[in-house]
């Protein structure tokens, strides 16, 4: 069996504020890298968000002329 969706999140949850705290940093500090890190997030979910959309759609359009045939 497969690691399920929700404890990978969780474990990943996990090493994310193990990192952060042995960073020893105030949270002053370390809210603008984690909001950056956010942000490029962002960014790259939408893109592929797009990428996942445009497959999709190539999919079904082939799809759609091999029932034509």
């Amino acid at each position: 069996m497969e690691k399920p969706v929700t404890i990978i999140l969780d474990d990943t949850k996990r090493e994310i504020w193990t990192v952060l705290n042995s960073a020893k940093l105030p949270a002053t500090i370390l809210l603008p890298v984690v909001t950056g890190i956010c942000s490029e997030l962002n960014v790259a979910a939408q893109q592929e968000l797009t990428y996942d959309r445009q497959s999709y759609e190539k999919f079904r359009e082939k799809e759609k002329e091999e029932k034509e045939q």
